[in-house]
């Protein structure tokens, strides 16, 4: 909070506020200053995802984990779902879609192009090439289910350059970027001669997707030597949360374009694969590795992040303060 009251004292320990003047009348000007997830409550009403089938494309609006077992240290996570058109925000001069909280109570953004800017009144685009920073292939090779590892993959080159050049070179901006945890979810099964990774029977076969990292070893963070820069890709529990079931591309990571998660399929018959989002929106089995897809990074905002004005609607964004 910040005010302009001239001699009266201002005190504020929500919910209650409290003027001292020193002298009757008193104009007095309050500034109330909101963090990002603050506002995106302030703004929508969240609902409970208990009633969701993740299968099905019902559910519109912010939700928030029912199952606290399918999140870190059983924290409530809140996300976004269905055709929302309030979760656009730019940072860095860049458009962003907001997917969801984090445990530790930054906000997780997906990539969103660059927006067009008039006076001060920022336009996102909204599908096409205009919302990806490229194309890449995910990797170099494909005959050995280790190259699904995120860590030492070709798109992470991509993601880790596009950072390093636009975000790295301004603290303004990397001082409000959180070092989270980004899973890569490598945990696997074998049946067969063919190996399924954890996102296979997850979210393929039970339509059940989880925030959680079945594995710490595979939530990659700069802390841990596993990341130089806090920026990743989205998984593929993430997009099923957003509704991005086959056929769908009524929901808000829709883009029209094939682009990575970061989230291992399955190795089968000398061929690894990667989860990925189809040109008609939806999550789908996974593309071998040396396929050109879209990508489109993701980082996360710290809980400090203070939003100066907007609605989160794609011509009038939520500003994120960088100074």
């Amino acid at each position: 909070i910040s005010s302009n009251c001239g001699n009266a004292t201002v005190t504020y320990a929500y919910p209650s506020l409290s003027i001292i003047a020193t002298e009757n009348p008193v104009a007095c000007e309050i500034y109330f200053d909101i963090n990002l997830k603050g506002k995106m409550l302030a703004d929508n009403t969240a609902q409970s995802d208990a009633g969701i089938n993740f299968g099905g494309t019902s559910g519109q609006g912010l939700y928030y984990t029912s199952d606290t077992t399918k999140t870190e240290n059983g924290e409530v996570v809140y996300y976004y779902r269905g055709a929302v058109e309030n979760n656009y925000l730019v940072f860095g001069n860049y458009c962003w879609r907001i997917v969801r909280t984090v445990e530790d109570g930054s906000v997780r953004l997906r990539y969103g192009g660059t927006p067009t800017q008039n006076a001060e009144t920022y336009t996102c685009p909204q599908t096409g090439t205009a919302v990806n920073i490229g194309s890449s292939i995910y990797n170099t090779a494909y005959n050995n289910k280790s190259y699904v590892n995120y860590k030492t993959s070709s798109i992470r080159t991509v993601v880790d350059a596009w950072y390093r050049d636009n975000i790295a070179p301004h603290t303004s901006l990397t001082n409000l970027i959180a070092d989270t945890p980004y899973c890569n979810d490598m945990s696997e099964r074998t049946s067969g001669s063919r190996v399924y990774f954890g996102a296979y029977d997850r979210l393929i076969t039970n339509k059940n997707p989880q925030y959680k990292c079945p594995s710490s070893t595979y939530a990659y963070t700069v802390a841990k030597g596993d990341l130089t820069y806090p920026v990743a890709l989205i998984t593929a529990d993430e997009n099923l949360y957003a509704a991005g079931i086959p056929f769908n591309n009524n929901y808000y990571l829709y883009t029209g374009e094939l682009y990575w998660t970061m989230s291992p399929y399955s190795f089968e018959s000398s061929t690894a694969y990667v989860d990925y989002v189809t040109s008609p929106g939806y999550l789908s089995n996974g593309h071998s590795l040396t396929y050109s897809n879209a990508v489109l990074p993701v980082i996360s905002l710290k809980n400090h992040a203070t939003v100066s004005k907007g609605t989160g609607a794609y011509n009038d964004l939520y500003v994120i303060i960088t100074n």
